[in-house]
């Protein structure tokens, strides 16, 4: 439970990521 947790967590950090530098690349 712990690790899918983890990974959950992992991804949603990368989707948040890749948003934020679709965002800086849209705005600039």
């Amino acid at each position: 439970m712990t690790d899918l947790a983890l990974a959950l967590l992992e991804a949603a950090a990368l989707a948040f990521g890749f948003l934020v530098v679709l965002f800086a690349i849209d705005s600039s």
